[in-house]
């Protein structure tokens, strides 16, 4: 019986997928538990990122919960995670450790999701050593973010691409990319949402006291790595400050570059008026998306408004230029970073028709995900 079980383990293909943030693997999930039960692939984590820097190590706690097997951590040592100027030697020491890693180990295939900067690391690393690129969600834009462009590169250097909507396969049909190797799934971060169980009203009153008394905000707002972090930051709050009868919740940014200016705000706002205004750095998925479906408004710049939020029936307002250009459904409001803009709209709420149609989804998506998959 070991010998069977052995030549099956022999017969699998290695797949390795790279993550280095929690909203990153909350996305993907569904699909890699999904993927870790096929019989065809033999599926391991690269953990790198956020995850192993200062002030995240609790961003791992998801990852273990999923008990899909990690086969190694790559820390890229940015020792002043907060400056642009650090992340080309961190990249650079990143892609020497992962092309190491990925010629002993040798995949017969990579997943890279998104487009952190992290990614540039493995994405080189794997291209030079010909191993097959699958890339996720190429083809986006978000001019606000220096995203846009890695995630174009990483497009470029990858064999494979699963896209959210037919404007990014377009996009990467123009880049030159064959059309045969593009796929149009939608986002399968939506499938792991129609999964979900949500907390009710009651457990998320006993979970904030106080928060549901008056009108509530759920924000979350990433630095602007292309433009201009603290002045846009700094036109939410002064919107927030300004309305009464409202209580926020802030959940944290990112690690990018310009992330301390986010989050020294929010705990001097909190410290100002903790009745207001709460702190969570990690709600975790469930808490999240629980929390979308039952304040009046979600407010910032995270990439989540435009992907998640409207399957949920719930508006949101994008702030600033970090999103800009990306594809959004109609009840998406993309609003400037000015803070007049912003308290008007939540002064008098939002009256827009109930159009809640998401140009990310499509049915069934991990599942035609992994069909495609299987056929490689």
């Amino acid at each position: 019986k070991k010998t069977i079980e052995n030549m099956t383990q022999l017969n699998k293909k290695k797949i390795f997928f790279v993550t280095g943030s929690r909203a990153e693997f909350g996305q993907f999930e569904e699909f890699l538990k999904k993927l870790s039960h096929q019989k065809k692939w033999d599926l391991s984590l690269i953990i790198t990122g956020s995850f192993l820097e200062s002030g995240f190590e609790n961003d791992l706690d998801d990852i273990i919960k999923s008990k899909i097997k990690i086969i190694k951590k790559i820390k890229l040592n940015i020792k002043k995670k907060n400056e642009s100027k650090n992340i080309p030697a961190a990249v650079s020491s990143g892609i020497k450790k992962f092309s190491d890693f990925l010629s002993n180990t040798k995949p017969d295939y990579i997943i890279l999701p998104c487009d952190r900067y992290e990614l540039l690391c493995p994405a080189f690393a794997a291209f030079f050593l010909k191993i097959p690129i699958i890339h996720f969600y190429g083809g986006e834009t978000s001019a606000g973010s220096f995203d846009d462009t890695i995630r174009n590169q990483v497009s470029i250097l990858s064999k494979y691409h699963f896209v959210s909507n037919k404007k990014h396969q377009n996009k990467l049909i123009n880049f030159g990319i064959r059309k045969k190797n593009i796929f149009n799934v939608g986002s399968l971060s939506l499938d792991g949402i129609k999964n979900l169980k949500f907390f009710t009203k009651k457990k998320l009153i006993s979970l904030f006291e106080n928060f549901f008394d008056k009108k509530t905000a759920l924000v979350t707002f990433h630095p602007v790595t292309n433009g201009n972090t603290e002045q846009e930051f700094l036109n939410v709050t002064n919107a927030l400050e300004k309305t009464k009868n409202l209580n926020v919740i802030f959940t944290g940014p990112n690690n990018d570059p310009e992330n301390q200016i986010i989050l020294s705000k929010i705990n001097s706002l909190v410290e100002k008026d903790p009745k207001k205004y709460f702190f969570r750095r990690h709600l975790g998925r469930k808490l999240y998306f629980s929390l979308v479906k039952n304040v009046d408004f979600n407010l910032g710049n995270s990439s989540s408004l435009i992907y998640e939020v409207p399957s949920l029936k719930k508006f949101s307002i994008n702030v600033g230029t970090r999103q800009k250009n990306r594809t959004a459904g109609s009840s998406v409001l993309m609003i400037e970073a000015r803070s007049t803009v912003i308290f008007k709209l939540i002064k008098n709420k939002i009256h827009r028709k109930n159009n809640f149609h998401n140009p990310y989804y499509k049915k069934n998506s991990i599942k035609k995900i992994i069909e495609i998959l299987k056929k490689l």
